[in-house]
């Protein structure tokens, strides 16, 4: 479940409705980009740097505000871990060399992504922030239960540390997962209360979803 590392879409969905991105798409019309756990953003005039304003007041499942850090931290962890999902923003031109410099917060509602070049942005906002590569993981939180240099890996394959509509209340891995309703969610709690995914075994002794 760790967002660094999802590969596949399942996970993606499921996540996509644990953690929310910087910015979304409008449901009827996926070319229009709407404000998300960013509130506003603005583009420098040169088309390199990106400045992103997060929402204010909202705080993590663990009760640690969310903050310009942590989403910068989440897109440098993606880089650091390398794992496939790490593709999504070297494309762009991110590299371990670059990252810490490229992605940072300069207060706790500021953050700033600088290109190695202009990009057109109607490409470059949907690809990188409005998916999993834009999520505002709890830092302190993840930190906490890190071993060794795996960012909190190992830790997040089991659990989550981020805002969205529902919460990861448990993961058995390949048999059940269970989201729970958000009732502090900034939007307002959505309408289902519990969602359960189950991984069945056939006869054959292979598992479906």
């Amino acid at each position: 479940l760790d967002p660094a590392q999802i590969g596949e879409v399942n996970s993606d969905e499921f996540m996509g409705n644990v953690c929310d991105s910087l910015l979304t798409t409008a449901y009827d019309d996926p070319s229009k980009l709407l404000p998300h756990l960013a509130e506003s953003w603005t583009r420098s005039p040169d088309g390199l740097t990106y400045t992103f304003k997060i929402r204010q007041g909202l705080k993590h499942p663990s009760g640690n505000p969310v903050t310009a850090e942590d989403a910068a931290w989440s897109m440098r962890r993606i880089i650091w871990l390398n794992f496939g999902n790490a593709a999504s923003l070297t494309q762009w031109g991110f590299s371990k060399e670059n990252i810490e410099k490229s992605v940072r917060a300069t207060d706790p509602s500021t953050l700033l992504v600088t290109f190695d070049k202009p990009y057109p942005e109607s490409l470059i906002l949907p690809a990188i922030f409005t998916g999993r590569s834009a999520y505002a993981i709890d830092k302190v939180e993840v930190l906490k239960n890190a071993k060794g240099d795996d960012h909190g890996n190992a830790w997040l394959k089991q659990n989550s540390a981020c805002v969205g509509p529902y919460k990861l209340r448990s993961h058995t891995a390949n048999e059940t997962l269970i989201l729970e309703r958000n009732e502090g969610y900034w939007k307002g709690p959505v309408p289902l209360r519990r969602a359960i995914a189950t991984c069945m075994r056939s006869r054959s002794g292979s598992r479906g979803g």
